[in-house]
């Protein structure tokens, strides 16, 4: 009787193991941990642009991953969750893209003068038609109100200032404030409205 119940045991221990052996390489088993493996790589998922973003895709990536980790299954679909609503969270630093144009006024010249930005992705065009020259911004910082950059003048150097430092200051959807200074501690320059066009 003890020779027939070990008998038994080790078959039903051997049938235990083989159902394990078999549902480890099914399709679903491997589903479940490629799924398991994509929740892992969505904690570091989708950049922040700017400080409001960071804590915005904080609270979407609380929400989502913990999601995922419930059903790993769902992995791809809350993958692309994620990446929209990063998305979204980032568009509030991004209030100065497109091409905006105004007037700059110079305080320690007495003049006013055109101005041409355009902001495309991470490339920041800027132009004076007025003076006849024009360059690149460089971000340096900003948040959802604020931007600064470090200007760099291509064309036009005889009669445009080069590695001014640039505040955008968001007024609204619509417009933008410009100031023109020489360096961080010193006084602004020049100002300005710009209109988005």
């Amino acid at each position: 009787m003890l020779k027939k119940i070990t008998s038994l045991g080790m078959l039903t221990v051997g049938i235990l193991l083989l159902a394990v052996w078999m549902h480890r390489d099914s399709p679903k088993s491997t589903a479940f941990a490629q799924g398991a493996d994509t929740c892992t790589r969505l904690i570091n998922s989708c950049s922040s642009d700017c400080d409001e973003a960071v804590t915005c895709r904080e609270e979407v990536l609380k929400k989502w991953v913990a999601q995922c980790k419930r059903n790993p299954l769902d992995a791809d679909e809350i993958q692309q969750h994620i990446i929209a609503e990063c998305n979204e969270c980032n568009r509030r630093c991004r209030w100065f893209e497109g091409t905006w144009e105004g007037k700059g006024y110079q305080s320690n010249t007495k003049t006013s003068w055109t101005i041409r930005f355009t902001a495309q992705g991470d490339s920041y065009d800027i132009e004076y038609p007025s003076l006849s020259c024009g360059g690149k911004w460089y971000l340096l910082s900003k948040t959802s109100a604020q931007a600064r950059f470090r200007e760099r003048i291509t064309y036009g150097r005889e009669a445009c200032v080069d590695s001014g430092l640039i505040l955008l200051e968001r007024v609204n959807s619509s417009e933008l404030g410009f100031r023109w200074s020489e360096n961080d501690s010193g006084p602004v320059l020049a100002a300005g409205r710009l209109r988005r066009q």
